[in-house]
């Protein structure tokens, strides 16, 4: 079996190249759809996501890195050993990973919040 390095939509948002928005933009509309965790595999030429939906549906889009259009697209339904054997997988490498999955980080040395909310009007 082809060994693959996978990583959680989470992950891919921590490290942006140029073509990330066509990936994030697809894991939008797939969450939309009720698909909550991904996997994505990032080349040079082409990039791959496969979402998983709590209904036990899993979708897998090969998309351009150039242009973002859809190489391939299909659905499967998954199996509900299957199914939690995955999501198990893809949840432990997010908690696993360096980041801290913080949102709120202002990623710049300095002490200040990066808040540009001015309370004072």
């Amino acid at each position: 079996m082809r060994r693959h390095i996978t990583y959680t939509a989470a992950i891919l948002l921590a490290s942006t190249p140029a073509y990330a928005g066509f990936v994030q933009s697809r894991i939008d509309e797939l969450f939309v759809r009720g698909f909550t965790h991904f996997e994505v595999e990032r080349g040079t030429v082409k990039s791959k996501i496969e979402g998983y939906s709590t209904a036990g549906e899993k979708i897998e889009i090969v998309i351009d890195n150039v242009t973002g259009a859809v190489i391939r697209q299909y659905t499967e339904t998954v199996n509900d050993d299957d199914f939690r054997d995955i999501i198990e997988s893809i949840e432990t490498r997010y908690n696993d990973s360096d980041d801290d999955h913080n949102d709120n980080d202002d990623d710049d040395d300095d002490d200040d919040d990066d808040d540009d909310d001015d309370d004072d009007d």
